[in-house]
């Protein structure tokens, strides 16, 4: 019965070592198993951080806080530290990693502003170096020479835009109302009572430049007679006075008029002191040398004289006040005949 009990023993004792055995082997496995998918979470865990962008504060978050109850259940004490030991070590490479971002982010702003100063710079240099060529060739360029004051007081300071007509001359074109005659006409009256040729070259700049006329009309020398100036002088002043003319403006349209007839009758009406040291004689030869000079320097002769004649070669009286001056019936036949050399 002894040795039976004994073998009894026995046999349970070596039963015993193989369950403990089995069991071993068992927990082993366990180990084994939960280790190996352990491993399998971790590198699906790197396989995601690589793919999606890593949200570092959700993920310090969700590594902070406690594992579901699951894992509790199917994992034991050690493979969850095993886990959080992983995260840690995924947290640290991040925190690694991410100095070297912005170092490489700050290197490529200042790159960026580097690039913009050098631009910038290079703009400003170019502004600089055309601001002293401008400068240069202002200083190479002549100076242009200021007119004289004598110069500015014949040109023109605004040109027209249209004809204007000036009339030039002495009494019979001071009494000579051009506004009403030339209607519609731009006309510019300048006659002044007892003037001579000769006198009006002094004054050519009151009576003519300042007005800056495109056409004039010249009527002088009556006076030049009445001071006892002979044809030859008269003729003379008159030719002087019309070369400073085209001298001064060439561009100028210049109308010399005959010298007008006067009356030598004895009729009432005649003022014989108005006429003193002229006669039609000494007038038709004056009228002569002036259309020959026109001709030769193609200024225009208008030949109102034989317009106001009678038939005995006097100024008609119907048409003078005294046998020298002209009444509009005068004038009248004056302006018929210079509307021809007018235009509007």
């Amino acid at each position: 019965m002894s040795k039976k009990s004994n073998k009894s023993k026995k046999s349970n004792k070596n039963n015993y070592k193989k369950k403990v055995n089995n069991q071993n082997n068992k927990n082993n496995q366990n180990k084994k198993n939960n280790n190996s998918q352990l491993k399998n979470n971790s590198t699906n865990q790197k396989k995601q951080t690589t793919k999606k962008e890593f949200d570092l504060d959700k993920f310090i978050i969700d590594s902070n806080s406690e594992p579901p109850i699951e894992t509790y259940k199917n994992y034991n004490s050690s493979s969850y530290l095993d886990l959080e030991d992983t995260k840690k070590l995924d947290i640290e490479k991040i925190f690694d990693e991410s100095p070297t971002l912005n170092s490489k982010n700050k290197i490529n702003k200042w790159k960026i502003i580097s690039l913009i100063l050098f631009i910038v710079i290079i703009l400003l240099m170019f502004v600089i170096i055309n601001l002293k060529n401008a400068s240069l060739r202002q200083k190479c360029e002549p100076k242009e020479e200021q007119p004289k004051q004598e110069e500015i007081n014949k040109e023109e300071t605004v040109k027209p835009k249209h004809e204007q007509y000036l009339f030039l001359g002495d009494s019979l074109f001071e009494q000579y109302n051009t506004s009403e005659f030339f209607r519609g006409y731009d006309t510019i009256n300048t006659g002044i009572s007892g003037i001579t040729a000769e006198e009006m070259y002094d004054v050519l700049d009151e009576r003519l430049y300042q007005y800056n006329p495109t056409t004039i009309f010249i009527l002088l020398g009556t006076n030049d007679l009445y001071k006892g100036y002979d044809a030859d002088e008269t003729f003379e002043h008159i030719t002087t006075l019309v070369d400073k003319i085209h001298e001064d403006r060439p561009e100028l349209k210049i109308n010399i008029l005959s010298l007008l007839p006067i009356n030598q009758t004895d009729d009432p009406k005649v003022k014989q002191s108005s006429n003193v040291n002229k006669s039609n004689e000494i007038i038709d030869e004056i009228n002569k040398n002036i259309e020959d000079y026109c001709k030769k320097n193609s200024f225009t002769y208008i030949n109102v004289h034989d317009t106001l004649l009678d038939d005995e070669g006097n100024l008609k009286l119907a048409y003078t006040i005294e046998g020298l001056h002209l009444l509009d019936l005068g004038y009248h036949q004056m302006t018929m005949e210079l509307l021809k050399y007018m235009q509007k």
